[in-house]
């Protein structure tokens, strides 16, 4: 997938999680930026509840920064 589509992509599956419990997605992103897993974060319940989202997400981060090197 193109740059730019990786980029449509994620913000799809974000605008999503938002959404759906935009009071979490800022402790949600925070996550990934620090490179906690689900398991690890406090909100694993409702991390859980978006987790297929999320997983996505993650992946198309690993597609992007690959490109990007």
């Amino acid at each position: 997938m193109e740059r730019k589509s990786l980029i449509k992509e994620i913000k799809i599956l974000h605008d999503e999680i938002d959404r759906e419990c935009s009071d979490k997605l800022e402790v949600l992103n925070r996550c990934f930026e620090e490179g906690r897993e689900c398991e690890d974060c406090a909100l694993e319940g409702e991390c859980r509840f978006n987790l297929p989202k999320l997983l996505e997400i993650s992946r198309l981060y690993e597609e992007l920064y690959s490109k990007s090197s």
